[in-house]
């Protein structure tokens, strides 16, 4: 299927993903997605989300190939800001300036959006494991967070996105 005149991404298998919005889920995402959660909670404050200027990048460099920022629209509309290297690679392309769901194969856009409109919609952060439907075995095999960040400090029109070390298996699948 074409979107935005560039064809979308196929997946191969099937993977599942749940999602919570409960801080004992960022633990199974790693030392370096709780280092980010970390940052951006320092640079909330007392208020329930940052600003982007609040965010420096040179102090993202840790986490900037496995980093997107994504825009958030009039009408949820959800279109990639920014997008890491590794990011590149797992989808085989580079969707900058793309809506979020023609980034992704079809099979697995509508629950990217998904846990995007909840991040949207809570206007807090949402943490997501990734299973593999077609093994027996149920430990997760990558993770992701979801941050919002705001300029006027209430509706949420930006979120800072971050997948797990191991996309590795993600571009194999």
């Amino acid at each position: 299927m074409l979107r935005d005149g560039l064809a979308r991404p196929t997946l191969a298998r099937s993977r599942v993903w749940e999602q919570s919005s409960s801080l004992q889920s960022l633990e199974r995402c790693g030392p370096k997605a709780v280092a980010l959660y970390q940052y951006w909670n320092a640079r909330r404050g007392v208020r329930p989300m940052p600003t982007r200027a609040d965010i420096d990048p040179l102090e993202m460099r840790q986490w900037l190939p496995r980093l997107t920022l994504v825009d958030v629209g009039p009408g949820g509309q959800f279109t990639y800001r920014l997008v890491g290297t590794q990011m590149v690679e797992l989808l085989g392309m580079n969707p900058t300036g793309r809506s979020v769901e023609s980034a992704w194969p079809e099979e697995l856009a509508p629950r990217v959006l998904g846990s995007y409109r909840d991040v949207v919609e809570s206007r807090g952060p949402i943490f997501c494991q990734q299973f593999n439907g077609w093994l027996d075995d149920q430990e997760p095999t990558a993770w992701s967070m979801r941050l919002p960040l705001s300029s006027d400090g209430v509706e949420v029109d930006m979120i800072m996105a971050y997948l797990s070390s191991n996309i590795g298996m993600l571009s194999q699948l």
